[in-house]
């Protein structure tokens, strides 16, 4: 697709708003940390950085933000999954 939205991820929130993070992508066969990033103009593209390589499709990896400097009542972690299709 040439709609980047479909063809990278990085939580919609963190492209809206000035904030100190740090995102990772973890394979969850071996807890490995596939990507990094602490710019939100940096999305995970599907490559494992580790290999250089796509990863496999149809398989969820674990995606978790931590903010340095949440707001007053703000959780200063997130997480969830994302599938490559």
């Amino acid at each position: 697709s040439n709609d980047s939205r479909k063809n990278t991820f990085i939580p919609f929130a963190l492209t809206q708003r000035s904030v100190t993070f740090r995102m990772i992508i973890v394979d969850p066969k071996d807890g490995g940390i596939i990507f990094e990033s602490t710019d939100a103009s940096n999305p995970w593209s599907g490559i494992d950085n580790r290999t250089g390589q796509m990863v496999e499709p149809n398989k969820a990896y674990i995606w978790q933000v931590i903010i340095d400097t949440p707001e007053a009542g703000e959780k200063s972690e997130y997480k969830g999954t994302i599938v490559r299709m």
